[in-house]
């Protein structure tokens, strides 16, 4: 997993020396401590962390500790008073080296640096250490230079919908999955070979869309502008290819004529053996045609679909060929010495003995 080096530069350590004798100084009971907290010595961060500063004398043990404090830290800048530390740690009178430890959100940095009586300042070098095991510890980022993402953090979940960021990457480690969160309205979600992209109302999160390795899955519809190639050909959940062929629309299974009162328009068919009839109301074709102009009339072209039969001409055995009724938008059987081409819808591929119901037919 990548690091988090959490780095403290100091600004200002302003150490006010108090002398005990003309020769000899000491760090004074009360040091202001002015520091810097970068992330990959490149971004400045912003927010509240829980940092614990600690003075170790010479034989190894703490004789100063400030509990934990929490500070601001604004564009990378903080600052917090070690008060009362000579006092604590015998007035640094007694010739041993001293050295301050840093803690922040819980993790030590290193290495800790040498108290240095000095008119000046507390000299520190870099501070590392954070492994980025606490996800709290950015608030809100932008990406870094180079397109890097400068935020680590553990959970095998998704960002909390108050947290407030605009970027977040969380990284389970024990799965090798990370999530990014943009808001609270979307976020991504990727592993090894596993991509998709998640909608969320701030509680539960439903998956759209899915790439893994080679395969691709889309929950909903799909929106393309251009030409579509497919070397292996498509592959249909329904059973029929229709075409939106009018505004006006009708029960699914109707069967529909040819209007003789209007161009390119349809009604439902209410003459037994119409010759101007048209076919069946698909009601969700494998694959349709037209589709760009909205809802409407789908008409079914080819393939399998159901149709609304009668027994107004006897009941229907599978094979037999099957034409409009004088019922308005019904099928029944037809006579084969009176079928023409025109008149006829499909075969049955279903057995109906009763009334009214509804089979399902091959149009051919």
């Amino acid at each position: 997993m990548k690091k988090i080096f959490l780095l403290i530069l100091p600004l200002c350590l302003f150490v006010f020396l108090i002398s005990n004798s003309a020769i000899s100084a000491a760090p004074p009971k009360s040091i202001h401590y002015q520091g810097r907290l970068k992330i990959n010595d490149d971004l400045p961060n912003t927010g509240n962390h829980s940092f614990i500063f600690k003075i170790y004398n010479h034989a190894g043990a703490v004789c100063w500790n400030s509990g934990s404090v929490s500070l601001m830290v604004n564009q990378g800048v903080f600052e917090y008073d070690l008060a009362n530390v000579a006092s604590s740690c015998s007035n640094f009178n007694d010739g041993g080296n001293y050295e301050l430890e840093v803690s922040a959100d819980g993790s030590v940095l290193s290495p800790r640096e040498k108290i240095l009586a000095t008119a000046t300042s507390i000299t520190s070098s870099f501070l590392t250490g954070y492994d980025g095991t606490n996800p709290n510890v950015l608030g809100d980022l932008a990406l870094s230079s180079g397109g890097k993402v400068l935020f680590l953090g553990t959970g095998s979940g998704a960002p909390g919908n108050s947290s407030g960021r605009k970027i977040n990457l969380f990284d389970a480690k024990n799965t090798a999955q990370y999530l990014i969160g943009v808001d609270s309205s979307t976020l991504y979600f990727t592993s090894p070979q596993i991509f998709s992209w998640y909608t969320t109302n701030g509680t539960n999160y439903t998956e759209v869309l899915k790439i893994d390795g080679g395969n691709l899955t889309v929950s909903g519809n799909a929106n393309f502008y251009g030409g579509v190639w497919a070397k292996d050909g498509f592959t249909c959940g329904a059973s029929d290819v229709a075409e939106i062929v009018s505004a006006k629309t009708y029960e699914v299974g109707s069967v529909v004529c040819i209007s003789k009162n209007g161009q390119d328009e349809y009604e439902l068919c209410s003459q037994a053996y119409a010759a101007n009839v048209a076919g069946v109301v698909s009601e969700n074709p494998g694959l349709l045609l037209n589709g760009e102009t909205g809802d409407g009339l789908k008409l079914a072209l080819s393939g399998r679909v159901y149709v609304k039969v009668t027994n107004e001409n006897g009941p229907i055995q599978k094979g037999d060929a099957l034409v409009s009724s004088s019922k308005a938008g019904f099928a029944m059987k037809g006579e084969t010495a009176k079928v023409l081409r025109s008149m006829l819808i499909g075969k049955a591929l279903e057995e109906f003995n009763g009334q009214e119901g509804e089979i399902l037919i091959l149009i051919d």
